[in-house]
């Protein structure tokens, strides 16, 4: 793909963020790997699907927010495992029509699953979740730090 260059009032040459249409179809056309991994739409359609999440640390929790529109509280799991948060979901959709001639069938599937190291003051056993309006919210309870008071060691 090339850049369009052109001079600009002083003299220079400068080139435009924008491929010209030209290179655009020069670079589409030409590629000897027409539907494979080069093509653009294939790397549109084979992305894998991963929802953006937010982690509060506040005073006294961490709120976990897994923003996931369009699933129902049941295509999750989360589970706790040897200090590690695992959030998995699935959804599977399905549209048939029926025609007098045809049927059309179309399926589409997607999963993600993310996984956070707790931190060492979070109590595993205090997980609570929540979906609502397309947002899972997870929500774990700190312990209290323990605060030990300056002790002076001995040199010998």
């Amino acid at each position: 793909m090339t850049a369009v260059a052109k001079k600009s009032g002083n003299g220079n040459l400068t080139r435009s963020l924008f491929p010209t249409f030209r290179s655009l179809m020069d670079s589409f056309w030409d590629s000897d790997n027409f539907f494979g991994r080069d093509f653009p739409m294939n790397e549109f359609f084979n992305r894998a699907w991963t929802p953006a999440v937010n982690i509060k640390d506040n005073t006294k929790t961490y709120n976990i927010e897994v923003a996931a529109p369009g699933l129902k509280k049941d295509d999750f799991t989360v589970t706790i495992e040897n200090g590690l948060l695992c959030i998995k979901g699935e959804r599977e959709e399905t549209k048939e029509e029926k025609e007098d001639n045809f049927t059309r069938r179309e399926f589409n599937f997607n999963s993600f699953e993310r996984t956070f190291s707790l931190p060492e003051n979070a109590k595993e056993d205090s997980i609570k979740a929540k979906y609502t309006d397309g947002v899972l919210n997870i929500t774990l309870t700190k312990a209290p730090t323990k605060t030990t008071k300056a002790k002076k060691v001995a040199i010998k």
